[in-house]
């Protein structure tokens, strides 16, 4: 034999003791013998190489795993080497594999198995290795081999199918929460709730907020903002009506770190429901038109929020939903609505504070304080309008 190894004296004294005793037929020249040069790294061979393949007219594929992609290669610090195998093109048939690594003999033994028993690379992909060794290397080059028998056709088809099972799955959650928004807009109007937020309501059940306030602080404060947050989320009426009832049951100060929390959250959740729901749809259908508004947004979109959120012209429901349709920042979105308000908001807590006083909702908000308001507005356009002076010059 052209190896001369003691593994091949070996198996060569089997197949002699096997023929002479017990009248076998095996040929010497059948025996699939590997081999290791025993270097740092190893470097192990068994079968064919490319060149080999190609002298007896052999079309060949060859895939390469570099051992510096394997996890326990990397812990044991022996990243240096690879394996790679010799496969007849067009199938899963091992022609031949060569693995240089630490211990590239102990792992060739695989692949002397595979071609010995004329068991495909397909099989070793179906082989459990145990995680973490540097074995699985083997494993990763069964599946580089599953990867090549995915045509350009079965890729496309498959890519489809998946965006297709994922826009499935999204639009039944979109229709299941769309459903219940309506449901529960539909129930509030249904069952008149909205004649529990009015001014006569407020009036006339004061005292007894007041009281149980002073029993149950954590309760009612907790009570009243996650009744504030569902009132905003949904778009509800009675917003001016909870300002009020912040002022007149907790006080001007803190009815205004209550209302203003509160209304900040409920906003952001109109926010990401609209964005989730409907900004695809939007971007899809008018997105080359949008597209120079919402990249003014993403560079000065707090200036413009801010705007709006001064100036009372803008209702506050609208402005969550309009904006949930652009490519607004969240952070900018949550920090402009917070700061925003707060003028807004201390007017009517203030106001409510003083309950005994009002008469109508009409009279809480003069012109000249709506005027401030949208002097307060301008101001935050200021950087906006000198940045778009600057830039024409």
């Amino acid at each position: 034999s052209a190896y001369k190894f003691t593994h091949t004296a070996d198996a060569m004294a089997r197949i002699l003791i096997a023929n002479a005793l017990f009248m076998g037929r095996q040929k010497t020249s059948a025996l699939t013998i590997p081999w290791c040069t025993y270097t740092d790294p190893e470097i192990a061979h068994v079968g064919m190489y490319e060149r080999d393949a190609k002298e007896n007219g052999i079309e060949v594929t060859t895939l390469t795993v570099q051992l510096s992609d394997i996890d326990r290669a990397v812990l044991d610090g022996e990243t240096e080497g690879f394996a790679r195998v010799h496969l007849r093109k067009g199938t899963d048939k091992i022609l031949g594999a060569t693995i240089v690594a630490r211990h590239a003999g102990e792992m060739i033994s695989e692949f002397s198995l595979a071609i010995t028993n004329g068991m495909g690379i397909s099989a070793i992909g179906k082989t459990i290795h145990p995680y973490p060794t540097q074995a699985e290397v083997i494993k990763r080059l069964a599946d580089a081999y599953n990867r090549t028998r995915l045509s350009p056709f079965v890729k496309n088809l498959l890519s489809g199918w998946l965006k297709w099972q994922r826009g499935k799955t999204m639009t039944a959650k979109k229709i299941i929460i769309t459903l219940a928004l309506v449901v529960a807009v539909a129930l509030f109007f249904h069952f008149d709730l909205k004649h529990f937020l009015t001014l006569a309501t407020l009036k006339a059940n004061h005292q007894t907020l007041l009281d149980y306030y002073a029993a149950h602080k954590l309760s009612m404060v907790g009570g009243f903002m996650l009744l504030y947050i569902v009132q905003t989320a949904l778009s509800l009426p009675g917003a001016a009506i909870l300002s009020l009832a912040a002022g007149a049951i907790f006080g001007s100060a803190m009815g205004t770190v209550y209302a203003n929390i509160a209304a900040t959250i409920g906003a952001t959740m109109a926010f990401l429901v609209t964005r989730y729901l409907l900004r695809d749809v939007v971007l899809n259908k008018f997105g080359s038109k949008l597209e120079g508004m919402n990249r003014e947004l993403e560079q000065r979109g707090f200036n413009y929020l801010l705007f709006l959120r001064l100036v009372p012209v803008f209702p506050f429901f609208l402005i969550n939903l309009a904006a949930g349709l652009t490519r607004l920042p969240l952070r900018t979105f949550f920090l402009g609505t917070m700061i925003g308000i707060i003028p807004g908001g201390f007017v009517f807590v203030n106001a409510g504070a003083s309950l005994a006083t009002i008469d109508s909702l009409s009279g809480i908000a003069s012109p000249r304080v709506l005027g401030s308001f949208a002097l307060l507005g301008l101001f935050a356009l200021v950087p906006v309008l000198y940045n778009r002076f600057k830039s024409k010059k």
